[in-house]
């Protein structure tokens, strides 16, 4: 009996889309956790130093903020990132609260920033 039988799977079958996948050890991935206020333009920024290996994944969220708010990673490289917070608008339409499509960048939100790389 192979090994692969015991497993109930085929081990050679799992080696080789181990070996294809684009980062096969997930659990070696490093990350840092930042937090700021938003400042001119409703952005928060950072500078990695000394800069990573490799571009990392960048995801923000404003903390105690309303439905109405939000943040955008609006870039990130090796170097550091940029996040942009925003605040959509409500207008009144026959007596109906309705969001509107535009959002205002907006100043003095608390964001933290998960960044994680290779």
């Amino acid at each position: 009996m192979r090994c692969g039988d015991l497993l109930g799977t085929d081990v050679g079958a799992a080696l080789a889309a181990h070996a294809a996948a684009a980062d096969p050890h997930t659990q070696y991935l490093k990350g840092a956790l930042y937090s700021g206020v938003t400042a001119e333009a409703g952005t928060y920024s950072e500078i990695f130093d000394p800069p990573l290996s490799g571009t990392p994944t960048v995801q923000a969220e404003v903390v105690g903020g309303t439905a109405l708010q939000f943040a955008r990673v609006t870039s990130r490289s090796t170097e550091g990132f940029t996040v942009t917070a925003y605040e959509q608008s409500v207008v009144e339409v026959l007596g109906i609260d309705v969001v509107s499509g535009s959002a205002t960048p907006t100043n003095g939100l608390t964001i933290d920033v998960l960044v994680v790389w290779p």
